[in-house]
């Protein structure tokens, strides 16, 4: 197989409005740690693939689409060709249009600086291109927890340590990368720092530990010698960092924490790398499937009028928003768009990657599903922002924020219909078959 690796520097270069959480009021205030997006171009002769990771909360299909256009003009690359992936930090800036709602600055110029340097770092990999071996390890890590905890009073954020995780770390090594997989929230870090969160650090610490290669890296930030770990966000959506104070509460930094929980995972990713691992080798398939997921039944007039009391304003701005399309005589959306990539290395690697914020269920399902695989399971592929969340069928009894409490932070008019899981199964194993 030949491989190659590039980066580029995606710290926002001023001030900008920060996404991940609606509380936030005004514009970021420094940096605790540079964002970066990379790059791993793999090509067996025959296929390419480009996985990209970012230091980003996620992307929407405008990003998407100019990042693909970009790299089917100067590569030739199909869209099935690009996995498109966000660590989902809380800690980065705002990029997504429908959000406008919640984060209503978006920096055009650092957008368009964006597609540039992810375009140029995934052209760069593809330059730097040598043949290299690849080897797949699994290892096991209990820093997430579950948020999602039953209370007299409904579903709460709060920690449960009785509900589900998914505690494996799949590590697939490819020449001088190193890429990670794990499913839990990067929300260690609030404030109004920009920074990476915790898949920073356990990457910086990685890169740390690796001898240093003997090829150059490059991309729009200059050359770079080094190895380069990437981080792949699993299906994470209702799992936190086990970053819990005195009250039995999940906590906010210290950026001390957020360090810890990158250490622990970049500990089981270093033991993993120098532990047993299993040979990756073979032909690159990729494969796709747009769809789109059934939203409920948008509201009714009495229903969006009561919101218009509501203590949360961002559930206010919903309402005046559905009030308008009704007396406009417009219609609702239905449904959200929604992607499955999947791409496989001959017999031996198959990388599943979801768009939207998948709840941690369905993602040990799918691992259930291809046990006989080695496997990496990812979420907050591609338009994450527009999928947003996905819970598990067996949870639309309980609601919750995963289920039914954050549709209205993007003007959906509904939350998603409880067969969005089914559909994305369907679609899951139709791509693998």
């Amino acid at each position: 197989m030949n491989v190659g690796i590039a980066r580029a520097r995606i710290t926002p270069p001023r001030p900008v409005w920060m996404a991940g959480f609606a509380a936030r009021d005004h514009h970021s205030e420094g940096v605790y740690q540079d964002l970066f997006a990379k790059a791993l171009a793999l090509d067996d002769g025959e296929n390419r693939a480009a996985l990209i990771t970012t230091d980003l909360l996620f992307f929407d299909d405008i990003l998407q689409q100019r990042i693909e256009a970009r790299l089917r003009d100067s590569l030739g690359l199909q869209p099935r060709e690009i996995i498109l992936t966000a660590s989902h930090t809380h800690c980065g800036p705002a990029l997504v249009e429908r959000q406008r709602p919640v984060y209503p600055d978006l920096d055009e110029e650092y957008l368009a600086d964006l597609v540039t340097r992810v375009g140029g770092a995934v052209e760069a990999a593809f330059a730097g291109l040598r043949e290299a071996p690849l080897a797949f390890g699994i290892g096991t890590c209990d820093m997430g927890v579950n948020r999602r905890l039953t209370t007299p009073d409904g579903v709460v954020m709060q920690p449960n340590p009785d509900g589900p995780t998914d505690p494996q770390v799949a590590v697939l090594r490819a020449g001088d990368a190193v890429v990670m997989n794990y499913a839990c929230h990067p929300t260690t870090m609030g404030g109004y720092l920009i920074g990476g969160d915790y898949p920073g650090f356990a990457q910086r610490i990685i890169e740390q530990l690796m001898p240093n290669p003997s090829g150059p890296r490059g991309g729009p930030s200059g050359s770079q010698r080094g190895a380069q770990a990437m981080f792949v966000q699993g299906c994470g959506g209702d799992v936190k960092p086990r970053n819990v104070g005195p009250d039995g509460r999940f906590q906010s930094g210290p950026l001390e924490a957020v360090e810890r929980c990158g250490r622990q995972l970049a500990d089981v990713v270093w033991s993993t790398l120098n532990g047993p691992t299993q040979p990756v080798d073979g032909p690159i398939a990729t494969r796709r499937a747009d769809f789109e997921l059934p939203l409920a039944d948008p509201p009714t007039r009495a229903q969006a009028e009561a919101a218009l009391d509501d203590s949360n304003p961002f559930r206010v701005k919903w309402a005046k928003r559905m009030l308008e399309i009704m007396d406009g005589g417009g219609e609702f959306d239905r449904a959200r768009p929604a992607m499955v990539q999947v791409l496989t290395i001959g017999e031996t690697f198959t990388l599943v990657a979801l768009s939207g914020e998948i709840c941690v269920e369905i993602g040990l399902r799918i691992k259930r599903l291809l046990q006989d695989r080695r496997l990496m399971v990812a979420g907050y592929a591609g338009p994450a922002a527009l999928t947003s969340y996905v819970a598990p069928t067996s949870r639309f009894s309980e609601g919750g924020y995963e289920v039914d409490g954050n549709y209205f932070y993007a003007l959906w008019p509904a939350p998603l219909r409880p067969d969005a899981e089914e559909m994305i199964i369907e679609k899951v194993m139709g791509l693998v078959a």
